[in-house]
């Protein structure tokens, strides 16, 4: 029952972020200027995502010790996989089915490569939390994307991530006592292997490595991004792009119908009304973009799915 209440919320806050979006869109307008799309760019984009997702899926690899020995290819199959069927499923349930395919393939727990992932997730959000900080000082924000309380979120993250560094054995006690009489050896294995992967923040080597590809990772993101807005003529500058990007991602952080939809649109708009793009360009914009953005991972990610499921049962 409360799975399907939280189905029925996400659905419901999807609608609301639609309707906010697109309330007052001139359709005809809109549909006039996606005719007028320039494929050459878009097909850059698609390239330069496709770049991405294999950096992203190296980058994985490297957020374990333990995946040393691992194909790099299992980490590109279980990345498509889980991001295609966020695409589909509510509340990142991909995620969880990234983990599995990776743990499938290899022989470590799923506790251990779900971590992973969520370090993974964690990592991607520090970097727009701080461009939209820095581009705050440059730029004039939207009142929802004020510089105190980007500064709060990052705070509050990093504060997060140093008391759990900390205190993590004090926490995993805790929890096992408190959870003995029910789910003690399992708590306590799921709790050992979570720290087994959050041990890559303070291995200098690993964070050297994983820390710059992120950053290098956003700027693909942000070429890509700025593509598909020459795509439609919008002439933003390359930093410009990096911003926008930044800003239409935070809209993963609320909990909304898969895919994100309606909150995409929402701070995608939220952000081109910074550099004065009229309503119906940028509705444009976001439409052409989200589904670009999900193009690459629904395809690669129906046909490993369609490998590593259906083809090993039949």
């Amino acid at each position: 029952m409360k799975k399907v209440l939280r189905v029925i919320l996400g659905l419901v806050i999807s609608i609301f972020f639609l309707w906010l979006t697109f309330r007052r869109a001139d359709w005809p307008q809109v549909l006039a200027i996606l005719k007028q799309t320039k494929i050459i760019f878009v097909i850059g984009s698609l390239l330069v995502a496709l770049f991405g997702l294999i950096l992203r899926s190296y980058r994985w690899k490297l957020l374990g010790k333990d995946y040393r020995n691992i194909p790099w290819r299992y980490f590109f199959r279980a990345t498509n996989i889980g991001l295609m069927l966020n695409t589909f499923l509510p509340f990142r349930s991909g995620d969880f089915f990234q983990s599995y395919f990776l743990s499938r393939n290899s022989t470590l727990p799923q506790s251990y490569t779900l971590a992973t992932v969520f370090l993974e997730r964690l990592m991607d959000l520090l970097v727009p939390l701080l461009t939209i900080i820095i581009g705050s000082f440059f730029v004039v924000m939207p009142e929802q994307l004020n510089t105190h309380r980007m500064i709060l979120l990052l705070v509050f993250v990093l504060l997060f991530l140093g008391l759990f560094l900390r205190f993590r054995r004090q926490i995993v006690g805790f929890f096992s006592n408190f959870l003995h009489s029910h789910h003690g050896e399992k708590l306590q294995r799921l709790l050992d292997n979570i720290l087994r992967a959050v041990v890559f923040l303070k291995d200098r080597q690993v964070l050297t490595r994983a820390l710059p590809l992120t950053v290098f990772l956003w700027f693909v993101y942000a070429l890509s991004n700025l593509l598909v807005l020459r795509s439609l003529d919008i002439r933003i500058g390359f930093w410009g792009a990096f911003l926008i990007q930044s800003i239409t991602v935070m809209s993963v952080t609320i909990p909304s119908s898969p895919g994100y939809v309606g909150t995409w649109e929402f701070f995608g708009v939220l952000a081109l009304t910074i550099f004065g793009v009229e309503k119906n360009l940028a509705l444009s914009f976001v439409v052409l973009g989200h589904f670009l953005a999900l193009l690459p991972t629904a395809v690669l990610g129906l046909f490993y799915f369609y490998r590593e499921v259906v083809l090993k049962r039949s």
